[in-house]
Formats: C-alpha cells, sequence, structure tokens
C-alpha cells in the first residue's frame, strides 16, 4: 500500500499509473476493506447476497 501512496505522491495527475499497485496490494492480501459514504441499503443487499462473506460495518452519526 505504501507504494501506491508514494505513486499518488509523485504523479498527482496520473492516477491510473498508481492503480495497477493497488490493486496488486489487495490481490496479495486475504482482507480486503473499503470505506463507502454513501450507498442503498438495496445495493448492500445485492452484495451480501453475491458475496456470501462480506461483512459490512454500517456506521451512524
Amino acid at each position: 500500500f505504501t507504494s501506491y501512496l508514494y505513486c499518488l505522491e509523485r504523479y498527482r495527475d496520473k492516477v491510473d499509473l498508481c492503480i495497477t499497485k493497488l490493486n496488486d496490494s489487495c490481490q496479495g492480501s486475504s482482507i480486503r476493506s473499503t470505506k463507502t459514504v454513501r450507498t442503498t441499503m438495496a445495493s448492500v443487499e445485492y452484495l451480501i447476497e453475491k458475496v456470501p462473506n462480506l461483512k459490512v460495518i454500517h456506521l451512524v452519526r
């Protein structure tokens, strides 16, 4: 992940170059995490049905 961050710092205007580094990092990991600011419950339900081991943490302010 640090190579991705370094890439972003170095090539701010060419983010596509850095996506490969992020993808490689994710593919090599057994656990992945994503932060989503806004989504619908319908889309969450769909994802849970399609990905049986998906865990969702719903934070409310």
